[in-house]
């Protein structure tokens, strides 16, 4: 039995894994490309377009893999022009 400040998180993955605590998850360099492109609402290629270029948000490279943080996709959007919130 917890206590009453005790913390719970869900399970995730085969073999009851637990998840990460949600400021670890959103710093976690464990999002492919799959993940980047929805959260950017552009293709697959356009990130592997963006990464071969040399642009895009920052990535790591983990064994074969290519992996990405919420934290620094989030980060490198805010670094974009934007247009519009125009001040009256």
């Amino acid at each position: 039995m917890g206590t009453a400040n005790s913390t719970r998180y869900t399970t995730a993955g085969a073999g009851g894994v637990p998840a990460l605590p949600p400021e670890i998850e959103y710093r976690a360099w464990n999002k492919d490309e799959h993940v980047v492109a929805r959260v950017c609402g552009v293709s697959v290629q356009t990130v592997r377009r963006w990464r071969a270029a040399g642009d895009g948000p920052q990535w790591k490279k983990l064994g074969a893999s290519v992996k990405y943080s919420l934290a620094a996709v989030f980060e490198w959007l805010e670094t974009l022009p934007g247009g519009g919130g125009r001040e009256q």
